[in-house]
């Protein structure tokens, strides 16, 4: 799962946390379309560390922790919040309502410009 964590000050410039996302997007839906491979082909050589083999494993394995369009499963925000709860008494006690956490508006505003 990937976030983008957002300040309230940050949403009166709507458009520049827009073009965040939109890139965001893009870029998860092109990793979603391309093999573990293909990724490490396109890595820089100075960013690899180890053989090909593992870290192509290692690009694998990541892909499955992705959003393939960017968009929120509410379903899958139960678990950080039930570990966040487990150690976190600022969390026990709270009352949180997590479909007030996120929006996926954003997300659909880019998935509309890129499956036109």
């Amino acid at each position: 799962m990937q976030a983008i964590v957002t300040r309230p000050d940050w949403r009166s410039p709507m458009s520049r946390m827009q073009k965040v996302v939109n890139a965001t997007v893009k870029t998860l839906r092109w990793m979603d379309s391309h093999s573990a491979e293909e990724i490490y082909d396109k890595v820089p050589s100075d960013y690899v560390v180890g053989e090909r083999a593992s870290y192509v494993a290692a690009i694998a394995h990541a892909k499955t922790l992705f959003s393939p369009d960017g968009r929120f499963d509410p379903a899958t925000l139960e678990t950080p919040l039930r570990v966040l709860r487990q150690f976190n008494e600022a969390v026990q006690a709270a009352p949180i309502d997590l479909s007030r956490t996120y929006t996926n508006a954003f997300v659909d505003k880019a998935l509309a410009q890129y499956t036109q």
